[in-house]
């Protein structure tokens, strides 16, 4: 299976990640895009560390599907966000161009995609690009480079230490979206260079 290749984000401290989009052919029905066409999502943390997703509205039902630090999709489970366990259901008259996620926890990475059904007949489409984003409110109070929830949550507080000792600093890990106290975990391959961010998530098992 190959993952949707599109990453875009922005966290409460105003830092913004680079996009990769996937093309796909889209076909038309009465000028709507068939909803067979994967959906391009994109997302924002905003200063309450709740996350807002976005997409084009073309389907009759969405399922938006959400993950800690692991590619989200129907082969992964996810919990803690108030509107429930993923997949959350959302129908196209209340979506609004936009949803808000709350109650996620602080100082992970999270990974976000979202599948649509047709208005026609409820198939579903693929799924779409994953979004990763670091839920977080960008304090930085030692001013290491590293989130101050990021460190709490992974129990580290040295952004040149290598807690799992894997080669990779402890600040490499947060930026990159892995796990600094597990090597086995360290699934995605990211790159960073000013004013961008980009993961791609391994394909799951």
């Amino acid at each position: 299976m190959v993952l949707g290749g599109g990453v875009s984000g922005v966290d409460a401290s105003g830092n913004v990640s680079g996009r990769v989009d996937t093309a796909a052919a889209t076909t038309t029905v009465s000028g709507i895009a068939d909803a067979q066409t994967p959906l391009t999502i994109a997302g924002v943390i905003n200063a309450d560390r709740s996350v807002t997703l976005s997409w084009p509205s073309s389907g009759a039902l969405y399922d938006l599907f959400y993950a800690r630090e692991a590619a989200a999709g129907p082969w992964q489970a996810g919990t803690g966000a108030t509107e429930g366990a993923s997949p959350v259901r959302i129908s196209d008259a209340g979506y609004g161009g936009s949803t808000t996620i709350h109650g996620l926890a602080p100082g992970y990475w999270y990974a976000f995609s979202a599948r649509q059904y047709r208005r026609s007949d409820y198939s579903p489409a693929p799924i779409s690009n994953q979004v990763w984003l670091l839920v977080t409110s960008g304090a930085d109070a030692d001013g290491d480079g590293i989130p101050d929830d990021y460190e709490a949550a992974h129990g580290i507080a040295d952004a040149s230490g290598d807690a799992d000792g894997d080669g990779l600093t402890n600040k490499d890990e947060a930026t990159r979206g892995t796990d600094p106290r597990a090597r086995h975990r360290q699934r995605w391959l990211g790159g960073r260079r000013r004013g961008e961010l980009q993961h791609r998530p391994a394909q799951p098992e």
